[in-house]
């Protein structure tokens, strides 16, 4: 707004403002009985976001839910990283420990593969500070056995970008 003298606005996306189509012919990758759905929108709002995708997933598996929050909690605290880590290049030197914290954690995040974080997230139920102090666990070799959490996995991941490497190699951060 400095800047711009509040002249520049922003004209919010409408909802969905992304989705995620899989192939018909891999869908019978969700469990049985559960919506077998192979669109998964984005919406605005992390929990909205949640809500969606597990609508045409798992309807109704709090678990699951908590888990997915607790990951998109990650994902937001990784976002103010950055943002800090831009910071630390303009301020002088006397105050970057203003943003020090938030660069040592980002450091610690981009330490960590995608698919590590999802399996120590998603299947072990780790919090953001439980990675910072346990560390982050190694997801098993070979492919999600959870039908489920293998198609969530695929989700959450899409908005990530495409690095051209694999989530097992790909940095968090």
């Amino acid at each position: 707004n400095f800047m711009l003298k509040g002249l520049q606005h922003w004209t919010p996306l409408a909802d969905p403002y992304d989705e995620v189509l899989f192939p018909r012919e891999v869908d019978e990758c969700v469990k049985p009985g559960l919506p077998n759905k192979n669109s998964y929108c984005f919406v605005k709002g992390a929990e909205q976001t949640i809500d969606s995708i597990l609508k045409n997933l798992h309807p109704g598996n709090t678990e699951l839910r908590e888990a997915s929050l607790r990951y998109m909690d990650l994902c937001q605290d990784i976002t103010s990283g950055f943002t800090a880590l831009g910071l630390s290049r303009v301020v002088p030197s006397w105050l970057q420990f203003l943003v020090k914290k938030r660069v040592d954690r980002l450091m610690t995040f981009a330490s960590m593969t995608v698919r590590d974080v999802q399996y120590a997230m998603l299947n072990l139920g780790y919090t953001k500070e439980d990675l910072l102090q346990k560390g982050c666990p190694k997801a098993p070799d070979g492919p999600e056995p959870d039908p489920t959490i293998r198609r969530l996995k695929a989700v959450l991941t899409h908005p990530i970008g495409d690095y051209a490497v694999q989530p097992r190699d790909a940095t968090m951060a």
